[in-house]
């Protein structure tokens, strides 16, 4: 006799190999689906991208704040932003790199990627029908697969990339560099820039609060090359800012938590 939702049990096999390729399958919400989630995630060494439809679970959203306070660049693309329990507001305020979809149709996408860009540090990718919400851990039935495969963790990051920059402004895209870290985030009256610069030239930064203000402001002569530069700032009330940076007709915005 089938069963669904809570009446179901953990009785499939969850290894499987195909074509050469280890792969793992779960099903929500009798086979820990959410905690298998958890895990990639908490085993990130250098980056998390997420593209979702939807996120609730606080405690993957949890995860995702500690990696990005922890150093590692994490992303996220999410739909439905104003859902009841939503966990958008909460990863823009801890200054992690989210972003809304405002594109025509939905973005019904449910996948995370950990370490694609470092094929030694085994990336891994988890995708499916699996929404990272309270009623797919617990009620919906829902599949969840996952891969530990550079090559397939790398075609996942070539979608999601694609998807980036269709939400990212076109001033980013022209950027004339490549941002890495800023840390620390939150910070209270400083933070550090990793950045690396395609080419000499003059380069802007400020501090802006959410109504637009300018908080502080310097610039500087960089070389190509990899810099990291120290920010500085005074009478700031604790909040989240805008860090933005700007080169060459390029700009790129960054948010920045400010505490006491």
């Amino acid at each position: 006799q089938a069963r669904f939702g809570e009446e179901k049990t953990d009785n499939t096999p969850h290894l499987f190999q195909i074509g050469g390729m280890p792969v793992e399958c779960y099903f929500s919400p009798s086979d820990g689906a959410e905690a298998v989630v958890l895990d990639a995630l908490e085993s990130a060494d250098e980056s998390i991208e997420a593209a979702l439809l939807i996120l609730t679970r606080n405690d993957l959203a949890v995860a995702m704040k500690d990696a990005h306070f922890a150093g590692k660049r994490v992303r996220a693309i999410i739909e439905q932003t104003d859902s009841p329990g939503s966990d958008f507001q909460f990863l823009q305020s801890q200054g992690v790199l989210v972003q809304d979809h405002p594109e025509f149709g939905q973005f019904h996408h449910k996948y995370g990627i950990v370490d694609a860009n470092f094929p030694d540090l085994q990336p891994v990718v988890v995708t499916g029908s699996y929404n990272w919400t309270q009623a797919a851990s617990t009620v919906n039935d829902e599949a969840l697969l996952v891969f530990r495969d550079a090559g397939m963790a790398n075609l996942f990051l070539q979608e999601f990339e694609a998807r980036w920059s269709e939400v990212t402004s076109v001033y980013e895209r022209d950027f004339p560099g490549t941002l890495g870290r800023v840390f620390p985030n939150p910070a209270t009256d400083r933070c550090r820039i990793e950045l690396s610069t395609e080419r000499e030239g003059e380069w802007r930064w400020r501090l802006v609060d959410l109504l637009g203000r300018t908080i502080a402001a310097e610039k500087a002569t960089l070389p190509a090359g990899d810099h990291q530069l120290e920010v500085r700032w005074a009478g700031a009330a604790p909040g989240l800012y805008w860090l933005e940076l700007s080169a060459a007709g390029g700009r790129l915005c960054r948010p920045l938590a400010i505490v006491r």
